[in-house]
């Protein structure tokens, strides 16, 4: 963190916790689809959620479904600082 501006370090105070959409929480819109966060909905990856209406196990339809997988897995992968990175914005992380 040393290598840090003095604004990236005051930035990383005011959000020092990790991302976790789709890793400990998600969003459900008010027409009951999934979003790992509530900043997805309508973003590049997440344009559509995953129906939770249409879904017959949560579990397997939803938790587990390939694009969750996917975005955990990439959500995970992109540690930086000690911090994982926004996926949908870039230009918030430090």
């Amino acid at each position: 963190m040393d290598n840090l501006t003095k604004e990236q370090k005051e930035s990383m105070i005011m959000i020092s916790e990790s991302c976790e959409s789709g890793i400990l929480s998600f969003y459900t819109n008010i027409d009951s689809e999934y979003f790992p966060c509530s900043f997805t909905e309508g973003e590049s990856d997440w344009e559509k959620g995953l129906s939770m209406l249409e879904a017959k196990d949560f579990i397997k339809d939803i938790w587990y479904h390939p694009k969750n997988l996917d975005w955990r897995n990439r959500l995970i992968s992109s540690t930086k600082n000690g911090c994982r990175q926004c996926l949908s914005f870039p230009e918030i992380n430090v």
